[in-house]
């Protein structure tokens, strides 16, 4: 009797397996992180001195997790995220060590560090991450990044912010990530110019 519940049972499995087709492969999880922070050729010569210390950037809501983020270029107000595309950390942690990375490939201090290092710092650059999400549009897919600084250091604070969309070559996710990389590095570069001369 047992035997017969069992073959039935195996039976009406794959009767369902037939109606319902093969189940579809489950995607797996891809991880981006950020490159190289080289600094471009043409900026000032600066030095902002002895010690520059980085804040992790404030940011709030979805910016705080590890999804990739995107929006449709007729409904720019509604943000999703992709389900399998993450970041490798959350971008806030992402674009601090960027940063530090940058401004030490610029030579602007002796010594560049987050602003939880033991060393202090005679300036902090204190970010905010307002966008930092892809833009899909039939012309053309794009990435829009926008950061806020405030630096602090002798004197009054100084507040500053950017913005720049770079267009997607590709639709693949990885050149968005070169995207990315490239509007954080067109920011930085702008902030130094300014920083250069206030």
């Amino acid at each position: 009797m047992k035997l017969a519940r069992a073959a039935v049972a195996v039976m009406l499995a794959a009767g369902l397996s037939a109606c319902l087709g093969p189940v579809p492969e489950v995607p797996e999880d891809r991880f981006y992180r950020l490159g190289e922070a080289a600094a471009p050729a043409g900026l000032p010569s600066l030095r902002l001195g002895e010690t520059v210390a980085v804040a992790r950037p404030l940011s709030d809501g979805l910016h705080t997790e590890r999804a990739i983020l995107y929006a449709q270029a007729q409904e720019p107000q509604r943000i999703m995220r992709h389900h399998y595309d993450l970041w490798a950390d959350s971008p806030p942690t992402l674009i601090q060590d960027h940063l530090v990375a940058f401004l030490r490939h610029a030579e602007v201090a002796e010594r560049v560090v987050r602003s939880d290092s033991p060393f202090g710092s005679g300036l902090l650059i204190e970010p905010r991450l307002q966008r930092f999400e892809r833009v899909l549009s039939e012309r053309g897919d794009a990435v829009m990044v926008a950061l806020e600084f405030t630096v602090r250091g002798e004197g009054e604070p100084m507040l500053t912010g950017y913005e720049v969309r770079l267009p997607v070559d590709e639709t693949d996710m990885y050149a968005a990530v070169k995207a990315f990389e490239a509007a954080l590095i067109e920011i930085y570069s702008r902030l130094l110019h300014d920083l250069a001369v206030r």
